[in-house]
């Protein structure tokens, strides 16, 4: 009796708790209909208020460590920056397959869900990568300090390229251009993902494919106590490696940790000396199909990783997996960082059942999203010395494009969705900032309504970014009042930007296409480059453009922001181009650009194919992937050659073959 009194007391504190916490949070921002928040200055109400709420707190904890109730495990004020956030625990096998079960209805109709995670850093999210203080290029990240992977990497001094299952480590210089060393991995190693560089270090990371096969056919008893034969079945072993070396020794790179870990590579990033990765494996077949009866279901079924140098084995058991409440799919992500400084100090490996595409990484947080019921969900992963740790947890309305829409700037998380249908009438596109607890404090809702995102980009305090149904509005969005986010100015022109690129606080370039108005809609032409003068935010200008080729007309670029080079230095930028005109392919290679008096120029062209003819006919291995910059050269990069160009006139002076 005494018990159960206590019990309902808590319940009244949680109500009060509650109750007070929405009466400060009224009291701060209210109003939200029309796009605007209004400040309510009542200190004395405040005070008052929290008064209450911090009352209500010790009287809760008191009672809670007479019941030992764990239910409420972030409980903190409004004010509180500190907050102490702490997922569940599977507890058992179990409890498990009881989750996953609970769920696999939607995992076998809801399958095609989008997730999403993206990565940026600490301040200044959304500044270019700059090359100005290098005598080489780098690869296009989101953001400096903040470095992602690629097919094909430099330091400098030497390029690095994936080459099949190889990685093929090039002497740049073109007098004596050719390839010094090369690294081989294994038959079952071929899948490479990316290269990363960093501190004399080389980091490969890719895939394992393979099948484990049931050969035992699956029967179940009928009530007559007859079986019936089911089926047999295999399953996709899902593997990743990683694998680091020491390049100190260019001429013989020395391995010095492979690891095997649980799930598909997503991505990873490094950051100073850490490097950070997250993995996503499957696990509803094991539950599906009843594995859970068989002799080897812990040992599929939990996850771990492989030191294949000891061939030590690590297994996350079942109290370790962490799951998201709400969004339970049988599924589970791998975080994964490890110390570079430290390369004997054993990786942090956590598992969450949960699913995830892309990541989103600060120099203090990494971000994923996961979109549901018309929802976008963020969780928050603190990042310190190569240890990923969880840390809080945000709700938005409307999915997300790609990892620009996400942002962290002053310590606040800005992004960047749409919401329903983006065909119907009744989309729109929205604006959230995020304080560092992941509590929305701002929002900017259906802007162009019955239009989808294509593009955006931060800088700073402002947001540039293009929506598209018909023709392409490109908005300049001003954020630095995080409670109330609104539109400056908007340009409405024909065709859409599909990526956005910073040259300088007032400059943006948009890559994307041109469109004409066809008798159903809006049609696509040609390869289109804008270049966006954003001087007056309330009244931007498209001060240059260029339209390349016709409908067909592709660039890799459009896809994959790392396929661009640019120079801000030299005010110069490459990208591979395929350009289509008459239906028919009249030119595979690369365009090069100069960007002067913020206007475009065309540099020259590029190309791997000895003559035009050769471009109407199908040789990928002669598509121009990458292009890098080194002292006074630029490095044209295909799937066999590797081509060395004067900067200044673009002729070629000398090539490398991979093959």
């Amino acid at each position: 009796m005494k018990k159960n009194l206590s019990f309902g007391i808590m319940i009244c504190m949680l109500s009060l708790i509650i109750t007070s916490s929405c009466l400060l949070i009224d009291n701060n921002y209210v109003n939200a209909e029309n796009n605007q928040f209004i400040t309510v200055n009542k200190q004395q109400e405040e005070a008052n208020i929290k008064e209450i709420f911090d009352s209500s707190i010790n009287i809760y904890h008191k009672i809670q460590s007479k019941l030992d109730i764990n239910f409420m495990k972030k409980i903190t004020t409004p004010t509180d920056s500190k907050n102490i956030f702490e997922l569940p625990t599977i507890k058992s096998k179990d409890e498990l397959i009881k989750l996953v079960n609970e769920h696999m209805y939607d995992y076998c109709n809801e399958i095609k869900g989008k997730i999403q995670i993206t990565m940026n850093s600490k301040n200044e999210a959304s500044t270019e990568s700059k090359s100005s203080a290098k005598s080489n290029s780098d690869t296009n990240n989101q953001v400096e300090g903040v470095e992602e992977g690629d097919s094909v990497k430099t330091d400098g001094k030497f390029i690095y390229i994936i080459n099949n299952n190889k990685i093929s480590i090039i002497n740049p210089n073109p007098e004596e251009g050719k390839i010094i060393s090369e690294i081989t991995l294994g038959e079952d190693e071929k899948d490479i993902a990316e290269i990363f560089l960093t501190d004399n270090k080389l980091i490969v990371v890719g895939n394992k494919y393979g099948f484990y096969v049931d050969k035992k056919p699956m029967y179940s008893k009928k009530k007559d106590n007859t079986t019936h034969f089911r089926h047999t079945y295999d399953i996709n072993v899902e593997t990743s490696f990683v694998k680091i070396y020491d390049l100190e020794n260019i001429n013989a790179p020395k391995i010095i940790k492979d690891y095997t870990f649980d799930g598909y590579y997503v991505s990873g990033r490094t950051i100073e000396d850490n490097f950070y990765m997250v993995t996503s494996k499957t696990i509803g077949n094991y539950i599906y199909y009843d594995y859970k009866d068989k002799s080897g279901f812990d040992n599929n079924i939990l996850p771990c990783f492989i030191d294949n140098e000891t061939m030590k084995k690590t297994t996350i058991n079942y109290n370790q997996i962490k799951y998201f409440p709400g969004n339970i799919e049988p599924n589970y992500i791998v975080t994964i960082g490890i110390d570079l400084t430290d390369i004997e100090e054993i990786p942090d490996v956590n598992a969450y059942l949960g699913k995830t595409r892309n990541i989103y990484v600060s120099e203090n947080y990494l971000y994923t999203s996961f979109y549901k019921d018309r929802e976008t969900i963020i969780y928050q992963f603190k990042l310190e010395d190569g240890k990923i740790t969880e840390s809080g947890k945000g709700k938005v309305n409307g999915s997300i494009l790609n990892q620009f829409s996400m942002d962290e700037h002053n310590n606040h998380f800005r992004i960047a969705t749409t919401s329903n249908d983006w065909s119907s009438s009744k989309s729109g596109n929205n604006v959230y900032i995020l304080d560092n607890s992941m509590n929305t404090v701002g929002k900017l809702e259906n802007i162009a309504k019955g239009e989808k995102i294509y593009s955006t980009r931060f800088m700073g305090d402002k947001l540039y970014m293009v929506t598209f149904k018909q023709i392409d509005p490109f908005f300049v969005i001003d954020t630095s009042d995080v409670t109330k986010p609104e539109v400056l100015g908007y340009l409405k022109i024909p065709g859409f930007s599909k990526y956005l690129h910073m040259i300088d606080e007032t400059h943006v370039l948009g890559f994307g296409q041109e469109t004409h108005e066809g008798k159903y809609g809006a049609r696509t032409d040609g390869f289109k480059i804008s270049l966006f003068d954003v001087t007056d935010v309330n009244n931007p200008i498209e001060k240059d453009k260029t339209v390349i080729g016709e409908a067909g007309t592709s660039s890799e670029l459009l896809y994959n922001h790392k396929a661009l080079m640019y120079l801000n230095k030299d005010n110069m930028m490459a990208f591979p181009i395929q350009i289509v005109e008459d239906h028919q392919h009249t030119f595979k290679g690369a365009y090069v650009y100069n960007i002067n008096n913020h206007s475009l120029e065309l540099k020259g062209e590029l190309t791997q194919f000895d003559s035009p003819s050769e471009f109407k006919v199908y040789y990928p291995d002669k598509n121009i992937t990458r292009i890098l910059f080194i002292d006074k050269y630029l490095y044209t990069i295909s799937e066999n050659t590797v081509f060395i160009h004067d900067v200044n006139d673009l002729k070629k002076i000398g090539e490398v073959q991979l093959q």
